[in-house]
């Protein structure tokens, strides 16, 4: 039996699978974590930036960290409610998950964490 919050939830996180403003709000929160990560890597090798700075900096990549590691556990908990098998074992619709191109994404954005 499909849990409808389960299959909302996937939804949301799955590119042009869902609309709405909660939708765009998610997909917009990560691709902006995306972005702010990379910017933020790059401040951080400037010379001469001041010690609190590098600190917050550091303190916000942390925070993003947590939201990309948050996200694939979600991701990999949900991973059932995409599959188009319906017959298909849940920890196999996990592992189809983990070696798709988004799952080993996911990954490596949650790995540094």
């Amino acid at each position: 039996m499909e849990d409808p919050l389960r299959s909302y939830i996937w939804g949301l996180l799955q590119p042009g699978k869902a609309t709405g403003r909660t939708h765009v709000v998610v997909s917009t929160v990560l691709v902006a974590s995306i972005l702010a990560t990379v910017i933020i890597r790059l401040v951080a090798t400037m010379k001469g930036l001041d010690p609190g700075l590098y600190a917050a900096l550091d303190a916000v990549a942390d925070g993003i960290s947590v939201l990309f590691t948050v996200e694939y556990v979600v991701r990999l908990g949900l991973a059932p409610e995409g599959d188009p098998d319906p017959t298909l074992a849940p920890w196999k619709a996990r592992r189809d998950y983990l070696i798709s191109p988004l799952g080993v994404a996911d990954l490596l954005a949650a790995a540094p964490f």
